[in-house]
């Protein structure tokens, strides 16, 4: 992996489902054996998702292995040309970046900041940051590769620092951007482990594609179009069928009501810890744990007594006039109903960001985002999904309720 000694030392393989052997240098696994790292091993990548698709049970743990793994993969391929000037320095603090960009994930993963669990101005990528600089790992960074080394770290995996040498916002763009090597590895990760096969596409085409220069930086070939949209593709519908799933909607809900009481029946508090030290005492186990002694959580997740969607659901890509009819008539629920027996859903998602056109192409000799070469691309909408659910003894009602208030309205 890497000519210099002093990246090279004692190195594992580690077997992995999805890339087979993982290797790992003494620099990293002096960092997988920190607790924050560790720790990982206690959270979902997929918060609740287990509880409807039985075998989603990865966690982070293994899907930093897998992005720290295919940023070498994509590393070597860019090496290919002869612009693309990076020393072995470099490419060692892309793989750390790469390696702990995920380790500031809360308990059951986005289900923390999508119910707005964390303080004002803290996201996952925030503690990320501070584990970072606040924890041995980022003692092990400045031992290992020096004090800018850090700075060079923080800004590659969540941009919370500012970037040192020009090629790290090329890593940042590599490892965040729409076509990045986190959504390359969890796309995949997250199918194979669910069992199914929204989520693939063909990796070796998408790398073996993909071009630098100077002038233009990253961008595809033409050739790389179509494994392009297959990559984003696949993203959008496993937002459609797995992540926006109704059940796992449901059962996002009521984790996040189960993590708010763990938290104020043992921190005193309605939001997640700030502070490092308290933030890494918690993680999915200890939090489940607990849930499982009180009885109404032990009801909702061993006795399956979650809310229930109603029938009736927006459509995938609803217009204006119809999010104004969601609007009020989740307004007319909250009147007639209490707010312990229904909850609204909104899940939002774009699988293409137009305005944050990162993915290019070069065709004829001029670089273009791909939605002006893909037509398939350039029709794909942004995906917002409105539902109702309710308790179990409230479904009929709560049902009978929005078909009359739809119908005095011609709604069908």
């Amino acid at each position: 992996m890497f000519k210099n000694k002093a990246f090279q030392g004692k190195t594992i393989n580690i077997r992995d489902a999805i890339h087979g052997f993982i290797n790992l240098n003494h620099i990293e696994q002096k960092i997988i054996k920190t607790y924050p790292f560790q720790r990982l091993r206690f959270i979902h990548q997929l918060g609740p998702t287990f509880f409807v698709y039985p075998t989603a049970n990865h966690k982070r743990f293994e899907h930093s292995l897998g992005v720290a793994h295919l940023s070498s993969k994509i590393i070597k391929k860019l090496r290919e040309f002869e612009n693309f000037e990076i020393t072995e320095q470099d490419e060692q603090i892309f793989r750390i970046a790469c390696l702990i960009h995920d380790i500031g994930h809360a308990p059951f993963s986005h289900v923390g900041e999508d119910m707005k669990l964390f303080e004002d101005g803290i996201d996952h990528e925030v503690m990320t940051s501070k584990i970072i600089s606040e924890t041995q790992i980022g003692e092990f960074i400045k031992e290992s590769l020096g004090e800018e080394a850090l700075q060079r770290v923080l800004f590659i995996s969540s941009e919370k620092a500012s970037p040192v040498k020009d090629i790290d916002y090329i890593f940042n763009e590599l490892l965040t951007g729409q076509a990045g090597i986190d959504r390359m590895d969890y796309l995949l990760r997250d199918s194979y482990y669910l069992g199914v096969m929204y989520g693939k596409y063909d990796l070796e085409r998408l790398i073996e594609t993909i071009c630098f220069d100077k002038e233009d930086g990253i961008y595809w070939e033409e050739g790389g179009i179509h494994s392009l949209e297959q990559f984003i593709l696949a993203r959008y519908f496993m937002f459609l069928e797995v992540y926006f799933h109704k059940t796992r909607r449901s059962l996002d809900y009521h984790i996040s009501q189960l993590i708010r009481e763990f938290l104020r029946e043992n921190l005193k508090a309605d939001k997640f810890p700030s502070d490092v030290n308290n933030f890494l005492k918690i993680d999915d186990f200890k939090i489940f744990s607990w849930g499982l002694e009180q009885e109404d959580f032990r009801k909702i997740f061993i006795e399956r007594e979650f809310f229930r969607k109603i029938q009736t659901e927006s459509s995938e890509h609803p217009k204006p006039e119809e999010i104004i009819i969601w609007d009020w008539l989740s307004n007319e629920i909250a009147r007639e109903f209490n707010d312990t027996e229904f909850y609204v859903d909104k899940a939002e998602n774009a699988p293409y960001k137009f305005e944050k056109p990162d993915i290019k192409i070069k065709k004829d000799n001029k670089l273009l985002p791909i939605h002006e070469v893909s037509t398939l691309v350039s029709n794909l909408r942004p995906l917002q999904k409105i539902r109702i659910y309710v308790k179990l003894k409230k479904l009929e009602t709560i049902e009978n309720f929005v078909r009359d208030f739809l119908n005095k309205r011609g709604i069908k």
